[in-house]
């Protein structure tokens, strides 16, 4: 029977209904569109559109799930934790978790416990109706039928081939009796059947070797016949490839059989360096100390082997002393031994009390004590040298006298005139030697007393730092210049900062006793302007190795020098121009230290020093405008690579210009320290003006102007032509330099002024050259117009261009391909670190803000809880007081 349509349409509407339901409409406000920069074809959008609102919803209500109740919940303690063994393991049967309980609690009730039980039956635990001691104990019931199945062996097999069943164990067929075999027995026959193993394979080694090579032979034989036309035809391609070899073959035939280059010995480190050269002054050194004390260079190598000769114990006695290197002849005279001059005995000679005449130690100690008594001690040898060479002679005659008469009346004994010949021989032969001996030891006193003399004409090669400043004259004093810097080398070759822990600290003592040092020579006369530029080398390469001090010394004179000449400029209008060491401190600072920085802790000072020397300085002498020029040049080099504008130095140039001009005509507007009127206007007036156009121009040294004794002697026309073309010269620089400054033509307006007022006609051709090369320079810019103010010009940005960047060798993998597998993976995890380390950050700051609104939550309820009471309490006090109000009121009616 068919379902009716009234039920059909109900079953339609109920599943139309739950579908209805399942299909949520989402508000298309709620929607986000994540706008793309660039559509590009064929890429599939992940995050196009999204639902902030409904993310947002679900994480809130995911933490009020997780977060909020771990946060009600951290100050309560009423936890249930479930503590028994094995509870919490998904990994442990129920059986192994009885097993562990069981045996746990076997251990807390141990032996010990039971000692004052008075049960003494133990109870016996079941699992499942069986015995838990025998369950431990892996007892499993034998069954005879399961025997197969189990894998246990059959009676049978046991009885016949387990323990004696080889004695009732029946033979096989065909078996005869043999007995067994004994152990020696076995060992023979594996040891000859290894012998025969080891035959067959070498005589089969040998076989297969013969058989190799008659192959061999059988194919040289068969392979001639094919190799004779081939041979030919390649010996005519070789010949045709020689032909045909050209310059390039040649040249890279020659690169490939050209040497390789050797590896060299490494560079050495500064370090080694100074060690090395200290150790060759400390030998130098030693070898003038040696020199000094006469003795050579064999003398020495005798006495190092005298002294590394051994010597034992035994030898050692009472008197003993080492004897000297010198030997002597044994001879004997009338049976008396013939000794040496100056030695009575042998004992003498192994005493060492008296050395012979020729003893060179004798002679060295003598020289060690001072150059008169060597001198007296010469004059006595010389005179006993020759007091000996006359007994000497004496001696001689009367032995010939002695002969003669022999000879004349020995006629009788010739055997003992034989004998008495031999013996004055001998005698003679002695004689002869110490002449010759007395000699060569003239000779090599003279040598010895040379050499002394040259050693001690040396300078010594080691030095000590000196500490104090009265030291370091004492080093450096009465020597000459190149003497001086020699000196210095080694003072600071011998104490390099690398070779010993506190040297540094004595280079930079040094180094400020160099700076006064510097400044003393500069006062000194005559001027030894040689020796102070050489005392810069060393003053610039200690400056370098620690410049953090040698800024401070430097600085600390400027500052006590411009004290001095701050407390004159206080008393005194007429300040005058400083020294110059002063002068030569400037230039010192320029050389040593940066002089391009904006600010400089040195470098900075020194400049408004020299500012204030020609602002308050007046010139009064030819001597006072030559340093002032020189100050002008110095501020040149201070600023020729950051052209700072020093207005001083401009100013000062126009006021030299001006003590040129003829004072009548001049219009000129000057600034101080010049004044329009006195003695000083006509400083650099010219005398003989007829004479001076065909003079040469001298170049103007800052020495030269210091070593006059009087400043009337550069009252000359030379030296004011030559002060004109310094000026000149200077000017001609600062117009270059100033050439980009907006405010150029302000500024040398009054020195075009100043030009035009010279009176040229008298000055020589090159001057007036200079003056009219000058004046078309500073006028260059007269007619050029001024550029407007304007905001400064920032680059536009550049258009977007959508076309797309086309490479025609793109690799889409290049930058993997280009690393190794190892690297990849480390670019991968690195990555994936980073984002997931975001999103941690994320997700802690969202949960940060989440317990904070709820804190807030929390103190808002607390706060209208107790707003709620205080309300309460109010209406209750009211109703209260209006209670008592109302009572007192019917008490007035009574």
């Amino acid at each position: 029977m068919g379902k009716s349509k009234r039920n059909q349409r109900g079953l339609a509407d109920k599943v139309r209904q739950t579908k209805g339901g399942q299909d949520r409409k989402t508000n298309p406000f709620e929607i986000r569109i994540n706008k793309q920069k660039h559509s590009v074809l064929g890429r599939k959008a992940k995050h196009d559109k999204g639902t902030p609102g409904i993310s947002r919803s679900k994480a809130i209500n995911k933490r009020k799930e997780t977060l909020l109740k771990e946060y009600l919940q951290r100050n309560k303690s009423s936890k249930l934790i479930d503590k028994r063994i094995g509870e919490n393991d998904a990994n442990m049967t129920p059986e192994e978790k009885m097993m562990k309980r069981f045996a746990f609690e076997k251990q807390r009730h141990h032996e010990k416990s039971s000692y004052y039980s008075l049960n003494d039956e133990e109870e016996e635990l079941t699992h499942y109706g069986q015995s838990l001691a025998e369950i431990e104990k892996f007892e499993m019931p034998f069954d005879e039928s399961d025997d197969e199945e189990s894998g246990l062996l059959d009676a049978e097999y046991v009885a016949q081939e387990h323990f004696g069943g080889f004695l009732t164990r029946k033979k096989e067929d065909g078996a005869k009796d043999e007995k067994p075999k004994s152990k020696k027995e076995l060992l023979e026959e594996k040891i000859a059947q290894s012998k025969k193993d080891r035959y067959e394979r070498q005589t089969e080694k040998e076989a297969t070797g013969e058989l190799r090579q008659k192959l061999d032979e059988d194919w040289k034989e068969i392979s001639e016949l094919f190799t004779t036309g081939s041979k030919r035809n390649k010996n005519e391609d070789k010949a045709t490839k020689k032909s045909q070899i050209d310059d390039y073959d040649i040249a890279v035939r020659e690169l490939k059989f050209e040497m390789k280059a050797k590896a060299t010995d490494r560079l050495k480190t500064p370090e080694e360096l100074a060690k090395e050269e200290r150790e060759r002054l400390e030998e130098l050194e030693a070898d003038r100390q040696r020199r000094m004390k006469g003795i050579s260079e064999e003398e020495e190598r005798e006495m190092q082997r005298v002294k590394s000769q051994h010597r034992s114990a035994d030898d050692l006695g009472d008197d003993f002393s080492l004897p000297s290197g010198e030997k002597f002849e044994v001879s004997y005279h009338e049976g008396k031994l013939l000794l040496p001059e100056g030695l009575e005995s042998l004992h003498d000679l192994s005493k060492g009390s008296k050395k012979p005449h020729g003893d060179k130690e004798s002679n060295l100690s003598d020289e060690d004590d001072g150059e008169e008594e060597d001198n007296s001690g010469d004059e006595s040898e010389d005179d006993d040298n020759e007091e000996e060479m006359e007994s000497d002679e004496e001696e001689d005659a009367e032995d010939s006298g002695a002969d003669l008469e022999s000879e004349d009346g020995g006629s009788d004994d010739d055997d003992g005139m034989d004998v008495d010949k031999m013996e004055q021989s001998t005698v003679n032969t002695e004689k002869q030697s110490r002449r010759r001996k007395k000699q060569n030891k003239d000779v090599d006193d003279e040598d010895t007393q040379k050499m002394v003399e040259e050693a001690k004409k040396e300078l010594p090669y080691t030095f000590g730092v000196p500490c104090n400043y009265d030291e370091l004259l004492s080093l450096v004093g009465g020597y000459s210049a190149d003497d001086q810097m020699t000196i210095l080398d080694r003072v600071r070759k011998c104490n390099h900062s690398s070779l010993a822990e506190g040297n540094k600290e004595k280079l930079e003592t040094l180094f400020s006793l160099l700076v006064e040092y510097y400044g003393d020579l500069a006062n000194e006369r005559p001027l030894k302007i040689d020796l102070i530029d050489k005392l810069v080398r060393h003053l610039y390469e200690l400056c370098q190795q620690s410049p953090m001090k040698s800024a401070e010394v430097l600085q600390s004179v400027i500052h006590d020098k411009y004290g001095e000449f701050d407390s004159i400029c206080e008393k005194t209008t007429k300040v005058k121009y400083p020294g110059l060491d002063i002068l030569l401190y400037f230039k010192l600072v320029s050389l040593l230290f940066p002089t391009s920085d904006f600010r400089h802790s040195v470098v900075t000072p020194t400049m408004l020093f020299m500012s204030q020397i020609l602002t308050h300085c007046q010139p009064t002498n030819h001597r006072d405008v030559a340093v002032g020029l020189f100050v002008c040049s110095l501020f040149l080099q201070y600023i020729h690579l950051s052209k700072k504008f020093v207005p001083e130095v401009v100013n000062y140039l126009q006021g030299v210009l001006y003590l040129g001009t003829r004072k009548e005509d001049s219009v000129c507007h000057f600034l101080p320290p010049f004044k329009p009127y006195g003695k000083q206007t006509q400083l650099l007036a010219l005398e003989k003006e007829e004479s001076l156009r065909e003079r040469e121009i001298s170049p103007l040294s800052i020495s030269q102007v210091f070593s006059s004794i009087n400043t009337e002697e550069l009252n000359t026309d030379q030296f004011h032509i030559s002060v004109i073309a310094t000026c000149l010269h200077l000017l001609q620089q600062l117009s270059e330099l100033y050439l980009e400054l907006p405010s150029y033509r302000e500024i040398f307006c009054s020195i075009k002024l100043a030009l035009t007022q010279l009176h040229t006609a008298v000055y020589p051709k090159s001057i007036q050259e200079k003056i009219d090369k000058l004046h078309q320079q500073l006028s260059s810019k007269d007619g050029s117009p001024r550029s407007f103010l304007q905001k400064e010009k920032k680059k536009p940005p550049s258009m977007k261009f959508f076309e797309p960047k086309i490479e025609e060798d793109y690799d889409m993998d290049s930058k993997r391909k280009n690393k190794s597998k190892r690297m990849n993976e480390m670019q991968k995890l690195t990555y994936k670190h980073r984002r997931e380390m975001k999103g941690a950050v994320r997700e802690i700051r969202k949960d940060s803000q989440f317990i904070a609104r709820q804190k807030l939550q929390e103190q808002l309820d607390r706060d209208a809880e107790r707003r709620q009471k205080v309300n309460e309490l109010h209406q209750m006090l009211a109703s209260q007081e209006g209670d008592c109000k109302r009572i007192g009121r019917k008490k007035v009616k009574f």
